[in-house]
């Protein structure tokens, strides 16, 4: 919560209270207490600004406003005075109820501030609108339709004096459809407007450099562009030209030019209906692999076994992961083309491609592991607990790529260290799905569900500004050696300021057997 809207139900706590304290009542505390009270929220409206959240404690507020007017106007006030001590026991527990009912609210969709970027420059952002001719429109039954694209950008700028952060997100609606579907709770993320990010709409790119290298960011699927805004902003403080990909119609919702809106499609994605399948079933002991064996050809075998026996499943997410690897190369020849001047834009010359990266969460990640393994342009990746079964039919990775996966999560030793280059991977104890994102920041209804059991969903009881932490840190070490050649001695081993990381391993190349952590 925010300082004067704590201090305005803190104040409101303390006059209810004062009320119940029979050698309180005849003394001025009450009254100086409600004037207090009433002056807090006026500062908190004024500076803060309303918020529904707070929309119980305006109820008593209003009430407490009414009050007072009483003491100053005698009929007024003897209308109020003549309720019975009932009436009275009443109102006051039903305004106890309702500042309980603010706190809970507050406590659910917090007013959250995101973490300070870390490097050394302004961050910019700006918006991209692409539509690829040469692809048709999967997701639609339009037969005319080309496969169109958003592109959200962040970068090294220089912000103007005075220049206001935009806000977090200015739709509800993209984080209602990213978090809950078709329930209608947009009204529940009103508040993310008011709540600044450390980004400038449009400001110039930063002279400091004449390139910088770029990183591509794919989101999960059902997700939003914006789910990891918070490494967004950090990584281009750090000197990276940041562009998030708005996979429309595989997220949640997508806000397209003209006021159109592009919905998830779950027909395109999702395996419903009875599974047709095929052959013997995984036994336990496979499914234990896939689950938590630290072994990559043990996990490796368990897959295609489960890929063998659930040929529709396989085949939906092959069919769905397709789109967005189109989408990543499509992406990545309208930077060439930024670069190049032949798409006007501020870009043009100021691209470093020869450092470029990748990254994904979830389906991005997924995404993220297959173009990267098949595309040269990508020197670099990152996936952020993503996997799909059928990528171990892939050829191995050229270039150097990490993996963070959730604490019981190990699927992707099954593709991991079989390039020349170098490879990471780790675990974070403590870290469910959804804590590689920003979500858990943004309602602690994340929290709820993954301490009721929903591991795949839920967030895990892991700090969320810890966890953000990690993020960066170990993102930005990897970027920052594999794309900038800096140090990074984060990536050597275990490091103590993040204990939650557990089976670090590093492929090196051409390693010695008898490195610690090194599987040649």
């Amino acid at each position: 919560m925010l300082i004067f809207d704590t201090l305005t139900l803190g104040l409101l706590t303390l006059w209810l209270l004062s009320g119940l304290v029979g050698a309180l009542k005849k003394t001025p505390w009450p009254t100086a207490l409600a004037i207090l009270a009433l002056a807090a929220c006026a500062t908190h409206l004024l500076v803060e600004g309303p918020r529904w959240q707070m929309g119980p404690a305006y109820v008593v507020l209003l009430v407490l406003a009414v009050l007072q007017l009483g003491a100053v106007w005698p009929p007024l006030g003897g209308r109020f005075n003549g309720a019975g001590g009932r009436t009275r026991g009443a109102a006051r527990w039903i305004a106890a109820l309702l500042l309980v009912l603010t706190v809970v609210a507050s406590f659910l969709f917090p007013m959250f501030r995101l973490p300070k970027p870390s490097g050394a420059y302004a961050v910019g952002t700006t918006t991209l609108h692409f539509v690829d001719p040469s692809r048709y429109e999967l997701h639609t039954v339009e037969p005319f339709d080309r496969r169109e694209l958003m592109a959200h950008v962040w970068y090294p700028a220089t912000a103007a004096a005075g220049a206001k952060p935009v806000p977090y997100l200015t739709d509800p609606d993209v984080m209602a459809q990213a978090t809950a579907g078709s329930l209608p709770l947009a009204p529940f993320f009103t508040h993310l407007g008011a709540i600044p990010t450390h980004s400038f709409q449009d400001a110039p790119i930063s002279p400091a450099r004449r390139t910088y290298p770029v990183v591509v960011f794919s989101h999960g699927r059902n997700a939003f562009w914006g789910q990891n805004l918070t490494l967004m902003e950090d990584l281009a403080s750090r000197g990276y030209v940041v562009v998030a990909i708005d996979h429309v119609y595989g997220a949640g919702q997508s806000d397209l030019p003209g006021g159109r809106v592009a919905r998830f499609v779950p027909e395109v994605y999702e395996n419903r209906g009875p599974e047709p399948h095929r052959g013997t079933p995984p036994s336990e002991a496979d499914l234990k692999a896939i689950a938590t064996s630290l072994k990559g050809d043990e996990v490796r075998s368990a897959i295609q076994k489960l890929m063998a026996y659930s040929p529709r499943a396989d085949a939906k997410n092959r069919y769905g992961l397709n789109i967005w690897i189109a989408d990543q190369r499509f992406i990545l020849d309208q930077i060439e083309s930024l670069q190049t001047g032949r798409t006007p834009s501020p870009f043009a010359g100021r691209l470093d491609l020869s450092r470029l990266g990748m990254m994904g969460m979830s389906f991005g990640g997924a995404a993220t592991i297959a173009t990267c393994a098949t595309d040269d342009r990508c020197k670099a990746g990152v996936s952020l607990d993503g996997f799909a079964l059928h990528l171990t039919e892939l050829p191995p990775r050229q270039h150097p790529f990490m993996t963070l996966n959730s604490g019981d999560y190990g699927v992707n030793l099954a593709i991991f260290g079989r390039g020349p280059s170098w490879d990471y991977w780790m675990q974070v104890r403590g870290a469910n799905h959804s804590n590689f994102t920003d979500l858990p920041m943004v309602t602690r209804l994340w929290r709820l569900a993954g301490l009721a059991g929903d591991v795949k969903g839920g967030a895990g009881p892991i700090d969320p500004g810890h966890m953000q932490a990690l993020l960066r840190a170990y993102v930005s070490a990897f970027f920052d050696k594999h794309l900038m050649g800096a140090p990074a001695p984060l990536l050597d081993g275990p490091s103590p300021d993040f204990p939650e990381v557990r089976h670090f391993t590093v492929k090196r190349p051409s390693c010695a057997a008898t490195e610690p952590g090194c599987r040649p």
